[in-house]
């Protein structure tokens, strides 16, 4: 276009309109140059963007391990909901000091069998909700006596965990009567040595709630 047609074009309406929109344009270019121009230069400078995309990756590392952390301890809040669920509660189970051993005494004559000892409960905390009672028990047995007895110590509910367990070969010799031999026929007696016998001894331990816990107080237990 010539200079007069610029001109001319300038004159109208619509040509005023074109001229005054570009010069607006080119004010506010102008402003954001003026005003911004340290914020872009930055973004511009490549040292500055690498920091700023390695404190992002910083970031969202940091950002993993909180959620990983989180879900953790939902799934250690949901393992100790079910500990508590399935707990010995007094209310319910009785008075673990009496109950439990009554439990397995009772467990032990329905298999028609006699332990060598059974201690009584002692009684630890835990936290403020759940406490444990633990009981030691020992007993000497043929092999699958000693397996019978513990199947049916684990099957006594609330579900008892063995804190310890000790099983051992009773390897003392019992010699066997022979029908016919007299005692001086020693030698015939030792061919029938049984080494089939195995010692047991170990701690039950239950793992209790507190009923009185909800109400404000807390059941006193030995340390």
């Amino acid at each position: 276009m010539t200079k007069e047609q610029i001109r001319a074009f300038a004159a109208t309406p619509k040509g005023k309109l074109v001229i005054v929109g570009a010069l607006m344009v080119t004010s506010w270019i102008f402003l954001l140059f003026y005003f911004f121009s340290d914020s872009i230069s930055a973004f511009g400078d490549s040292e500055s963007l690498s920091k700023a995309r390695t404190q992002l990756k910083r970031t969202r590392a940091a950002n993993e391990q909180i959620a990983e952390n989180y879900a953790e301890l939902q799934e250690q809040k949901k393992r100790y909901r079910a500990v508590a669920a399935a707990a010995w509660r007094e209310s319910r189970d009785g008075q673990v000091e009496t109950a439990l051993r009554q439990k397995i005494t009772e467990a032990v004559a329905k298999l028609e069998f006699k332990l060598s000892s059974l201690g009584s409960v002692n009684t630890g905390r835990i936290n403020h909700e759940l406490y444990y009672a633990d009981i030691d028990v020992s007993a000497e047995g043929k092999l699958d006596e000693i397996a019978n007895l513990i199947a049916a110590l684990e099957d006594i509910r609330p579900a008892p965990v063995w804190k310890r367990l000790n099983l051992r070969p009773d390897n003392r010799p019992r010699p066997q009567t022979v029908a016919g031999a007299d005692s001086l026929n020693l030698a015939m007696q030792n061919l029938n040595i049984e080494y089939t016998r195995v010692a047991m001894n170990g701690t039950l331990r239950v793992i209790c709630a507190d009923d009185t816990a909800a109400a404000g107080k807390e059941r006193s237990v030995k340390p």
